[in-house]
């Protein structure tokens, strides 16, 4: 049986939170979860609901990201926080992606390193 897992990459900032970064990558894991076919959360769960989470130091590798996820047919959620607390403004910080087979989501985020 294949094995199943969800890519939290979180895009990072000189001086955020912790607090803060947790809840963007939550805000991206159900935002992800909740694109997901039914089938694959099923296979999802069966792994043990594994969950990876890695970087990227920019907004356009977040975005390219995304994009890969969307030609591969692979459920993703962008993150953009409404700005009201840390940032000044709207702003893209994390991606959710899968649940959705790893050999599938490894192409597309098996580079990037652990957060």
């Amino acid at each position: 049986m294949d094995t199943y897992k969800q890519v939290i990459v979180m895009r990072k900032f000189p001086s955020l939170r912790k607090g803060k970064y947790i809840a963007q990558g939550c805000h991206a894991s159900l935002g992800a979860y909740h694109q997901a076919d039914k089938k694959d959360i099923l296979y999802w769960a069966a792994s043990g609901y594994t969950k990876i989470v890695v970087y990227v130091d920019s907004l356009e590798k977040l975005s390219d990201l995304a994009g890969d996820c969307g030609n591969a047919n692979i459920p993703c959620y962008l993150v953009e926080d409404a700005g009201r607390t840390e940032f000044p403004v709207p702003t893209f910080t994390a991606l959710g992606i899968g649940p959705a087979r790893s050999e599938d989501i490894d192409k597309i985020t098996g580079h990037l390193p652990l957060f």
